[in-house]
């Protein structure tokens, strides 16, 4: 895991903002956060993830997988029919608001913007 420049300044500018929060934040210990550097697999593994346990995401995760040549990529994806998506365990309802977040990215930017958000890699909380 990597722990992330900006995070104890970010702690404490929440803190400046919200005193409930603040109390929080005091009371627990800042934890490490993790840096993902694809952003389309992590929203993928949300997505199946949701409301399953984890022995069942990760069997349906596998299935998914075995369904795509790597690298990971929404093109990739949508030319899966969606009952071979359904046949790895995937509900319709998943399904659907994957082809929507699929759609979505290719629609509004390349997928290559993916690995350019520079927000939270910025100076604005170093």
């Amino acid at each position: 895991m990597t722990t992330l420049k900006f995070y104890k300044k970010a702690s404490t500018y929440l803190c400046g903002k919200d005193k409930k929060l603040a109390k929080i934040i005091k009371q627990h210990e800042l934890s490490p956060l993790e840096l993902h550097e694809d952003y389309f697999r992590e929203l993928t593994e949300s997505i199946i993830g949701q409301q399953l346990s984890v022995k069942a995401a990760d069997t349906i995760l596998k299935r998914f997988y075995a369904l795509i040549t790597e690298p990971l990529n929404p093109k990739k994806v949508i030319a899966i029919k969606d009952d071979k998506i359904r046949a790895a365990g995937i509900s319709w309802s998943k399904i659907s608001g994957y082809a929507g977040l699929e759609g979505g990215l290719l629609k509004c930017f390349s997928y290559s913007a993916l690995a350019d958000l520079t927000y939270f890699h910025s100076e604005t909380w170093a």
